[in-house]
This record gives C-alpha cells, sequence and structure tokens, in this order.
C-alpha cells in the first residue's frame, strides 16, 4: 500500500509542477495552449493509473484486452490512435508506453513556439525525476508480485494450522478439563486471524481468491483518488491571483492596495 500511495503522490506532483509552471495571461489565467498540454498531461495519469493497476490485479485486467481498450475510448479516456498505438503492445507493459507519453507532452509544452511553461528553475529535470519515482514505485509492486513464496507453501501453512486447532482441544483436555473448550476458542481465533492476516499480506490485492477481500486493497478506491488528483491542481490553480502570478502585467492591473 505505500507503493501505492508513492504512485499517488508523484503522480500529483507531476500535475503540480505542470499546473504551477504553465504560461498565463495578464489576468492569471492560463494560456489556452498551456491549458490544453495540462489537460492532456492529467488525463494521460489518469491512463497509467487505470492500465498500471490492471496489470497487477486479476479483477480489472479486462481492461487490457482489446474490448476493455474501446471501451476506454468509448468513455473518452483514450483516442482511436492511442487505442491502436496500445493495442500493438504486450498487455502488461503498456501502461509503460504511457509514461513516454506523459513526458514527451511536457516536453513538447516546453519546446513549442507558442511556450506553454515557464523555465525559471529547471522544471523539466524536476518533472523527469518525479516520472522516473513513479516508474519506480511501480517495477517495485510488480517485483514484490513477482518474488512470492509458491502458493503450495500457503495451502501447507492452511493445513497445518488446520489440523493444530482441531487436535487442540483432545490434548488439552486432561489437564485442563472443560477449560479447554475455553482454551481452544481462544488459540482458535488468535491462529485463524493470524492466517488470514498473513493471506492478505501474500496476496494484498485478491488476486488468488482467498476470501480475505474485506481488508484487501481497493484498487478501485485507488484509481478513482488518482483520477480525482490528476485535475485537483488543474482545477484549484486555472487562475492566480496579482501576487502569485509573473509580475509581467503592468502596476494598473493590481488590485487596490489600502
Amino acid at each position: 500500500l505505500g507503493a501505492c500511495r508513492k504512485i499517488q503522490g508523484r503522480l500529483n506532483d507531476l500535475n503540480l509542477i505542470a499546473t504551477s509552471h504553465a504560461c498565463r495571461d495578464s489576468q492569471g489565467t492560463m494560456t489556452p495552449e498551456a491549458n490544453a498540454i495540462v489537460v492532456a498531461m492529467a488525463r494521460y495519469v489518469r491512463v497509467v493509473s487505470i492500465l498500471f493497476y490492471s496489470s497487477v490485479s486479476r479483477r480489472y485486467s479486462i481492461l487490457l484486452t482489446d474490448a476493455g481498450l474501446m471501451g476506454l475510448q468509448r468513455r473518452g479516456i483514450l483516442t482511436d490512435e492511442e487505442r491502436q498505438l496500445l493495442e500493438v503492445l504486450p498487455p502488461k507493459t503498456r501502461y509503460t508506453a504511457v509514461f513516454t507519453w506523459i513526458v514527451s507532452t511536457f516536453t513538447r509544452g516546453c519546446e513549442a513556439s507558442t511556450l506553454c511553461f515557464r523555465m525559471p528553475s529547471n522544471c523539466h529535470f524536476l518533472f523527469i525525476g518525479k516520472m522516473a519515482e513513479v516508474r519506480g514505485a511501480c517495477g517495485t509492486i510488480t517485483d514484490l508480485l513477482d518474488a512470492r513464496c509458491p502458493l503450495s507453501y500457503v495451502h501447507f501453512i492452511q493445513l497445518l494450522v488446520d489440523v493444530f486447532l482441531l487436535m487442540t482441544p483432545f490434548a488439552a483436555v486432561a489437564d485442563m478439563g472443560w477449560f479447554s473448550v475455553g482454551a481452544s476458542f481462544l488459540l482458535s481465533m488468535f491462529f485463524s486471524g493470524l492466517l488470514s492476516l498473513s493471506k492478505m499480506l501474500y496476496d494484498p490485492l485478491d488476486n488468488d481468491d482467498f476470501g480475505a477481500e474485506a481488508d484487501n486493497i481497493q484498487v478501485d478506491t485507488l484509481i478513482q483518488e488518482s483520477s480525482s488528483g490528476s485535475l485537483r491542481f488543474l482545477t484549484t490553480g486555472h487562475q492566480l491571483p496579482f501576487g502569485a502570478r509573473a509580475q509581467t502585467a503592468t502596476t494598473a492591473d493590481a488590485p487596490n492596495q489600502y
């Protein structure tokens, strides 16, 4: 979950960098060219979030199919050209292509003839660094899922715990009498809970259907939060007050000071 939150945080950083460095007019509103770039980047952030979590969660893997991509296009998340580009890539690695789209879109805004981003402090390099952190966090999650212990070990532990709990009342009745019933109940609660916790840690995305889905990582919530975060700074930072925007306007544009 920590790596998932790191992905969300770095994706929000990308939108913050793009919005805060966007070129603006004398009223502090983003220029149409800058707004188009920031909107495109926000949409790519939503795309990469959907495709990545679909690649690591079996429940949402249908979104990686051609039919799933077509559904994303109908929802306006992908264009027809983008869908065609993704369809020729391996399903599990499609989200990596969107990484390059995000960086290239920001670079296009920095190099356009009508400049879309102010470059006062090498924000382009900062942006690339944040993008690299996103890629690293995604790689961490995939590595953790691929490096788990064999599933047969989990089944063996399940069998071992079941046999232990079944035999405990018979083993303790000679020394504890009827108190062995209460002791067995407490042991059953403890070890069964510990086993359920270990299953959730082993399979946090519930890909193996252990039946402990109630407290697993909710992928739909992560996607929803990432989608909401992609528009947060675009909405709140669309227009800046006089004191926050570049002081290129005349003093007549400033509000009256008393």
